[in-house]
């Protein structure tokens, strides 16, 4: 503890400096710590000190911790990998999706330092492990066709229900019945289409 401890001369009193979660020790220093066996170790001993009595004070630092990330499927993170933090800093990371990926999770020994490890942007707290190694999980989405015909008399495929992801270019078909003729395709995801106005 702190404060005055009486030794003599040749007791070789051991002291220890014991650091606080996310900070590690750095060295003695004072007048007195020409009395100590090793001024750069946490756990140290007076010894026959030159110095009538041992004026010294423990020195910590917080400890700087990494984070790395890799991106599993399509997306990005932010801050950039290599970024360091302290262990209260509240470092802020964001997945990103590209277009037609959503985040999923994030995964890897350094999600346990995450506030949540399902949210896209979250925080690192208090790390558990010395430094944050994330992956960025994302998916394709999943996309649903609805397909039917809104006027005259024909079918169309696929049947409604398909699914399909954003870049698997799914095709789609009219075929009109004997004596119809297609005109065109129609609708919110008609917009989706390379050409709304061809049957196939």
């Amino acid at each position: 503890g702190a404060g005055p401890h009486i030794y003599n001369y040749d007791s070789g009193l051991a002291i220890e400096a014991a650091a606080d979660a996310g900070w590690e020790f750095v060295n003695w220093t004072g007048a007195g710590a020409a009395n100590l066996v090793d001024a750069t170790s946490a756990s140290t001993t007076i010894v026959d000190p030159t110095y009538g009595d041992t004026e010294i004070a423990a020195n910590f630092a917080k400890i700087d911790y990494t984070l790395t990330w890799t991106v599993n499927g399509g997306g990005s993170v932010a801050p950039a990998s290599g970024t360091t933090y302290n262990y209260d800093s509240l470092l802020v990371v964001t997945a990103t999706p590209d277009a037609g990926w959503e985040f999923v999770n994030w995964t890897g020994t350094g999600a346990a330092n995450l506030v949540d490890a399902t949210s896209a942007g979250t925080t690192i707290v208090d790390p558990t492990y010395g430094d944050t190694d994330l992956t960025a999980n994302f998916a394709k989405i999943d996309y649903t066709l609805t397909i039917g015909v809104a006027a005259g008399n024909g079918s169309v495929s696929p049947a409604t229900g398909t699914t399909y992801n954003y870049d698997s270019l799914l095709a789609v078909t009219a075929a009109p019945d004997a004596g119809w003729e297609f005109v065109n395709w129609t609708g919110t995801g008609a917009a989706n289409l390379v050409d709304a106005t061809s049957a196939g």
